[in-house]
């Protein structure tokens, strides 16, 4: 990512003209090891991201992978609904990455 997060700090570091995606990730970041309403991780701050709001859907996700050929400007509301979907199944399914991203792979090409 062309930017970082300091935890000690509570701050966000950015390159310049960053994408939105880069900015919600990192400030996801900061909700993470602030407080304990999203779990920790790269994947699991790639999906709470996503699903937050479409303005982060500019850039494809780093971090969340999944199998298959999947064309992210066609899809990119799809996979922001799936990622929306997964975070309410987490309540019972603590399974949910896995979850999201057969949902996904369903869309490949």
């Amino acid at each position: 990512h062309p930017g970082s997060a300091s935890l000690s700090d509570f701050i966000i570091s950015l390159s310049k003209r960053p994408k939105y995606f880069t900015i919600g990730h990192e400030l996801v970041h900061l909700i993470q090891y602030q407080f304990a309403t999203i779990p920790k991780g790269e994947v699991q701050c790639d999906i709470f991201t996503i699903a937050r709001h479409e303005l982060f859907l500019d850039l494809e996700p780093s971090y969340l992978q999944w199998d298959g050929k999947i064309d992210w400007e066609t899809h990119k509301l799809d996979i922001h609904r799936i990622c929306r979907e997964g975070i309410r199944l987490r309540q019972e399914n603590r399974k949910y990455i896995y979850w999201i991203r057969k949902e996904i792979e369903k869309l490949s090409i």
